[in-house]
């Protein structure tokens, strides 16, 4: 009998030592984690990536971008990339909303105190060869500039380059056999004055181009954060920090 009580005492000591032990790693593990996304919060906060990407984009699923709640915490986005060192932003929204209504990113924008320029960009009209295909909000001070496309704008894009190029030709300013890699570059003007992106943040379901034409993005880092919604500035962050650990050598 007594043999047993003792069994009992010790088999309740241990399991009582187990379940400290257990919940100590628990706590430490929670604190660890609070730890590590305070120190993200302070870094971005605090001190600017090493390498910030030149040319970013961001691409937005479809129902990301519901109402005005929505457009504002775009606008939070674009200004927490701004606060880290990015200049160049594009903006691909694959319903094609926000370019449609680039008042709304524009006052959000202002909304938050980020220095804009009026609003002057239009949108694109096909039937105008020279009419930009992408709407641009430029900023002021330190400049930075936002362009808002669409799935669809590479692909006119490519449209308005083989019109002007035909119309170059039938005028006789352009011989056929002068048409090459390099004059067709110059008459893109979806990514003129911008570098190729060298990475792209998701928010949607699919992994996308959005919009960026195929050898513009060729060696573009990609990155799926998730829903919109639940975008935060350590997400950002941490995508910025992986980013700048990437080296490309590009077959070297």
């Amino acid at each position: 009998m007594m043999r047993g009580v003792v069994s009992f005492l010790l088999w309740a000591v241990r399991l009582s030592l187990l379940r400290g032990m257990h919940t100590v790693y628990l706590l430490h593990m929670v604190l660890s984690s609070w730890y590590t996304h305070a120190q993200l919060l302070l870094s971005c906060r605090v001190a600017s990536l090493r390498r910030p990407p030149s040319h970013l984009g961001l691409v937005i699923g479809e129902g990301e971008v519901r109402d005005t709640h929505d457009v504002l915490q775009l606008a939070k986005l674009i200004n927490w990339c701004i606060g880290m060192g990015m200049r160049r932003i594009t903006v691909c929204d694959m319903n094609g909303e926000l370019a449609a209504t680039p008042r709304s990113v524009h006052n959000a924008l202002r909304s938050l105190n980020v220095a804009l320029l009026p609003l002057e960009a239009k949108l694109a009209d096909l039937s105008s060869p020279d009419s930009p295909l992408a709407i641009t909000i430029h900023g002021e001070g330190d400049v930075f500039v936002l362009r808002l496309i669409t799935l669809q704008t590479g692909r006119d894009d490519i449209v308005c380059a083989a019109r002007r190029l035909c119309a170059k030709v039938a005028n006789g300013e352009l011989p056929p056999n002068a048409i090459d890699e390099a004059v067709v570059e110059q008459q893109l003007l979806v990514n003129s004055g911008f570098p190729d992106p060298e990475l792209v943040l998701q928010f949607c379901p699919r992994l996308l181009l959005g919009g960026l034409l195929p050898w513009h993005c060729s060696v573009t880092q990609y990155s799926h954060i998730g829903r919109l919604c639940n975008a935060s500035q350590r997400k950002l962050y941490q995508a910025l920090r992986e980013f700048e650990g990437v080296v490309q050598r590009h077959g070297r």
